[in-house]
């Protein structure tokens, strides 16, 4: 077996009982690398580009989903520029939850609206991590209801094996298997957002 940190020096993070502990006694392994994110964030911007160029489209409204999307949809927006500086991208934020009724599946209710009117606009829904699928189809859902020329979705990363309900994914980073990983946006306990990379958790350190 290789090098599950991928050559990274981790350094500390997290605490256990008072003690920061280095990373790797934490993190099982290095599951993407900053390079690797970069890389492949670059390459899902030649593919919006490229997507909406093929549809006469020149302009389009980004809105990442919940907080853990906002790394993932800044370094996009960066790439969106850098590929297609007259390829216009007007960024807009929103904060939310899904509330359950009694089927189980609940609409995305807006606890923070959008800054604009996305009616008539070509919008462009981010997400860090998709699995079940309930939110990021309610949050689909609730953004139609806007009126847009058109919704498209796209998700860093997609844990398909534990899809529920279906999702109209237009664009996908990297199809993961079923594990939690912190780092690049996603959180435990809100730590570790910031980190460039996203790693493994250790089954030991899974939330309670």
């Amino acid at each position: 077996m290789g090098d599950p940190y991928k050559g990274m020096n981790l350094g500390r993070g997290l605490s256990k009982n008072g003690i920061i502990l280095p990373t790797q006694d934490y993190i099982e392994r290095v599951l993407f690398t900053p390079g690797e994110i970069q890389q492949r964030v670059s390459d899902l911007a030649n593919q919006i580009v490229m997507h909406y160029t093929l549809m006469g489209v020149k302009e389009i409204v980004t809105i990442p989903m919940m907080g853990g999307a906002d790394k993932f949809h800044m370094d996009l927006c960066d790439q969106l520029y850098l590929k297609s500086p007259c390829f216009s991208v007007i960024p807009d934020h929103v904060r939310g939850q899904r509330y359950h009724g009694t089927q189980g599946v609940g609409d995305f209710q807006f606890t923070s609206d959008l800054k604009g009117n996305i009616k008539d606009k070509h919008v462009l829904g981010v997400e860090d991590i998709v699995d079940e699928g309930y939110t990021a189809e309610s949050f689909l859902r609730s953004l139609e209801k806007r009126n847009p020329s058109s919704v498209n979705f796209i998700t860093l990363l997609d844990k398909k094996c534990k899809r529920k309900v279906y999702v109209n994914i237009g664009f996908v980073g990297f199809e993961v298997p079923d594990l939690f990983v912190i780092g690049y946006g996603m959180d435990l306990d809100e730590r570790c957002r910031t980190w460039p990379f996203i790693g493994v958790l250790r089954e030991e350190f899974y939330p309670k």
